[in-house]
């Protein structure tokens, strides 16, 4: 049967049409892996030292580390154990406009030395003040993944069309290769936007969605949180989801947030959210998954800005109520650093609340130079950056960040499954 969308969801999903019609370009700086998309002006001259360099208690076993500095190419961060090891300092290296950045693989008590330098085009900076903390208990790893589906409603018609082409029926081409992609990268939680459409309809009950689709296709691996029984203004339409492994279980029961003041003109605007615990180790996190306005354009800046404003204010109230200090927040945010199209408000937004980008901070990167709006070019885009974002709060480290894609020589294989690639984290967890 045809699917169909509602109201909600398709108005929203026909404001990201026109995004797709432009694509940004960044100025890259510092090596391919992508550890400095900084604008030009970042990169001349010797940088002057970071100050103030802190240690910040993250729960009740994590710690990470901020810093005052003007925008660079990069920072590393050196980290010596104390009494200081014969092999000497480790190193982290993370992009220019990050000054906040949680280590990670600590041995539980010992207490660990840091120190900062800022790195512009290869000219390095004198060492910041110098800090140190003992490292709590072990910390948990969780992979999560965050992916735009492609609302099936683009099955249909003109709304089918994208600049590199049209996107095949999702039943029967991109939801089988959409499983492939999530099965074979085993994460804990998944975040799905824009997969709301009605696959076909049941006489009596619910509708039969695309998220409903993915969820059976995935398998028993995976369960859906019902996110939609606790707020009676937001129906199950608002194409948002979360669903989850074995290695995790949610602590109480999820919820959709409204992000976009009443009265807007953008369309309504929601974030999905679920909290866990690891199974192994009782470790716990808020996930927060999100779909932000789309169009390119000043006023459309601002709104993403008050939604990004709005999910941090109900996030962090509702992870205080839980007694939890880690929040991941993942999803379609429309918006990021070095875009040409926007004003990063929400990028900003998201550094001065103390949440970093994940493909900021990650020290391991796999096909990160591709941009995750692919926009069905058979040629995978790359030079861009990533639409699609995982941000964490301090204290959750970031091991590696990549994008899942079936491509040979950079060219997509059969399908390409959503005008979206799914990206990805390794994360670690304070117990």
């Amino acid at each position: 049967m045809r699917a169909v969308q509602t109201l909600t969801s398709m108005t929203r999903t026909s404001q990201r049409r026109a995004a797709m019609r432009g694509l940004s370009v960044l100025v890259l700086v510092g090596s391919a892996a992508g550890l400095g998309l900084v604008p030009a002006s970042a990169a001349a001259g010797r940088p002057s030292k970071p100050t103030s360099l802190t240690a910040v208690a993250a729960g009740s076993s994590g710690h990470y580390l901020r810093w005052s500095s003007p925008t660079v190419t990069r920072f590393v961060i050196e980290q010596a154990s104390v009494p200081a090891t014969p092999s000497g300092a480790h190193k982290y290296s993370i992009r220019g406009y990050t000054h906040q950045f949680t280590p990670y693989g600590l041995a539980p008590g010992t207490t660990y030395s840091f120190r900062v330098r800022a790195v512009n085009n290869g000219s390095t900076s004198a060492a910041s003040n110098a800090v140190s903390f003992l490292a709590g208990a072990a910390s948990s790893d969780v992979r999560v993944v965050a992916y735009n589906s492609l609302s099936a409603s683009f099955d249909q018609g003109s709304a089918a069309h994208h600049p590199g082409g049209n996107a095949e029926p999702f039943v029967t081409k991109r939801g089988p290769k959409q499983i492939t992609l999530l099965n074979g990268a085993h994460p804990d939680v998944i975040g799905i936007e824009e997969a709301a459409s009605i696959i076909h309809k049941i006489q009596g009950k619910n509708a039969y969605r695309q998220i409903d689709w993915l969820a059976d296709h995935l398998g028993a691996n995976y369960t859906l949180v019902d996110t939609y029984n606790t707020n009676g203004s937001v129906n199950r339409y608002t194409s948002n989801y979360i669903l989850y492994g074995p290695a995790v279980a949610p602590v109480r029961s999820g919820g959709t947030w409204v992000i976009t003041p009443s009265g807007s003109s953008v369309n309504p605007g929601y974030a999905a959210y679920q909290a866990f615990r690891v199974v192994s180790t009782g470790a716990q996190f808020l996930f927060v998954d999100t779909h932000l306005a789309s169009a390119r354009n000043a006023s459309t800046d601002r709104a993403r800005g008050t939604e990004t404003q709005n999910m941090l204010r109900q996030a962090k109230a509702y992870a205080s109520r839980l007694g939890i200090s880690s929040i991941i927040y993942v999803g379609d945010f429309n918006s990021y650093w070095g875009a040409w199209q926007v004003n990063d408000i929400t990028g900003r937004d998201m550094q001065a609340a103390g949440v970093p980008d994940g493909i900021a901070v990650a020290q391991h990167y796999v096909r990160a130079k591709y941009d995750s709006i692919n926009s069905l070019y058979r040629t995978a885009r790359h030079g861009h950056g990533s639409a699609d974002h995982i941000y964490t709060t301090g204290g959750i480290g970031v091991k590696t960040w990549g994008e899942l894609m079936d491509i040979s020589h950079g060219q997509f294989v059969g399908t390409i499954p959503s005008d979206h690639n799914p990206v990805y984290a390794d994360l670690t967890i304070p117990n």
